[in-house]
């Protein structure tokens, strides 16, 4: 047998590189509409609590 799958950590990759596009925004407009789209893209929906 196997032995049982843990949980990994979410990857942080895509959102570092969000950031850095944000960012480098600062200086030139055209990446932080890269980025903004990026994490609009990514963007997990919400479960909701009631039932």
């Amino acid at each position: 047998m196997h032995p049982p799958e843990t949980a990994t950590a979410p990857d942080t990759t895509l959102a570092k590189v969000i950031y850095v596009l944000y960012f480098a925004g600062f200086f030139t407009g055209i990446t932080a509409l890269i980025g903004l789209v990026m994490a609009y893209v990514k963007k997990v929906t919400p479960i909701p609590l009631h039932g």
